[in-house]
This record gives C-alpha cells, sequence and structure tokens, in this order.
C-alpha cells in the first residue's frame, strides 16, 4: 500500500489534533474553536446584504473559499506557523480553518439553491442558443479539464499545497461551468418535451 505523503500525514495529525482539542473542550480545559469561525462568518453575513445581487454573492463566496483553501493549506505546510497567534494559550487549529470553509461552501449551496429557483420561473433559453452555449463552453473548459487534471496527476509529495489547491479550484470552476451549460440544454429540451406531452391526447402512441 502506498504510505501517505508529508502534506497528507500533516493533514491527518491535524486532524487528531482537532478531535483532541474537541475533547478537551468537554471537560473546560480549553476554549471553543468555532467561537473565531463563529464571529467571522457572522461578520460575513453581515457583509453579503450590502452585495448588489446573487452573481455578485456567489462571486464573493467563491473567493473566499479559494483564499481560506490556500491560507489553510499553507497553515498544514508549516505546522501552522503561517497563523499569527494572538492568544498564546489559544492559537488557530485546523478546526477553525474546516469550520469557515464548510460554513462558506454551505452558504454558497444556499445561494445556488435560490439562483437555481429562481431560473426555474424565467423564460428558458430557446434549445439552439442553449447547445450553441454548451459547445462554447465545452470547448474552453474540456482542455482546461484535462489540462489541470493532468497537472495534479503528477505533482509529487513535495509540490506546494498552495499550487496543487489552486489548480483543484481552477478544475472545480471549469467544470461547474460545463455543467451549467449542460444543465441548460437539459432544461431547453424537456421544456419542449414537456408541452407536448401535456397537448398530446390520452391514447395517443406519439
Amino acid at each position: 500500500m502506498k504510505q501517505p505523503g508529508g502534506f497528507e500525514r500533516e493533514v491527518r495529525r491535524r486532524h487528531h489534533h482537532a478531535i483532541d482539542r474537541d475533547a478537551r473542550i468537554a471537560d473546560g480545559s480549553a476554549g471553543q474553536p468555532t467561537d473565531r469561525a463563529r464571529r467571522f462568518l457572522a461578520r460575513l453575513d453581515g457583509h453579503l446584504t450590502t452585495l448588489a445581487d446573487h452573481a455578485a454573492r456567489r462571486a464573493f463566496l467563491d473567493r473566499q473559499i479559494e483564499g481560506w483553501q490556500h491560507r489553510y493549506a499553507r497553515f498544514v505546510a508549516t505546522g501552522g506557523e503561517s497563523e499569527p497567534v494572538a492568544i498564546p494559550a489559544d492559537p488557530p487549529l485546523a478546526a477553525d480553518f474546516l469550520m469557515t470553509i464548510t460554513g462558506l461552501m454551505a452558504r454558497r449551496c444556499a445561494l445556488d439553491e435560490q439562483m437555481r429557483t429562481m431560473s426555474e420561473h424565467r423564460p428558458h433559453k430557446p434549445l439552439p442558443d442553449s447547445i450553441l452555449s454548451l459547445l462554447v463552453a465545452a470547448d474552453q473548459c474540456c482542455p482546461s479539464i484535462i489540462g489541470h487534471a493532468h497537472v495534479l496527476y503528477h505533482a509529487g509529495s513535495g509540490s506546494d499545497p498552495r499550487q496543487i489547491a489552486k489548480t483543484f479550484i481552477q478544475l472545480k470552476n471549469d467544470a461547474d461551468d460545463l455543467f451549467k451549460a449542460i444543465a441548460a440544454v437539459e432544461s431547453a429540451l424537456n421544456q419542449p418535451r414537456a408541452r407536448t406531452l401535456r397537448a398530446t391526447p390520452a391514447g395517443d402512441p406519439r
């Protein structure tokens, strides 16, 4: 079996460290690590309400997630030394990053669901336009996805975790764009079919 590299071992060690801290929280010997994440997410929620629309909020959340993932990768790679420690007895932990990133992703998922619901009530793009958009997206995204996948595959254990995380995020964003174009074609295909089914008399074999 392939042994985990230094990056993977450090991630596991940090996760065990977070679990040990949770145990100490239970007996009152440590501060609550979620407090930092909760305070940050509360400030972020307030900022989201000031942004112009869902698209601006989605872009802001994307930047935050990417930034926190890079920051977490640097935290792991440096054994925690990349983060300033305001209170020596209560330094930042992996749990703080994971809770923050999870909270950001949950907000992005909720926002995506709101945007999907809103799009269902808007007129759908005609099928030819949707297919053209899919063609453009596939032409742009597929080579990029393949290239980023090759970079990730050939990255060795000594590679910079920040660069690996950045490459993965770029791959994921390209894949998201492609899936959105596919969903638009599927929606356009289903709309005429649904109208045809409603207009077809019962028993008609069409």
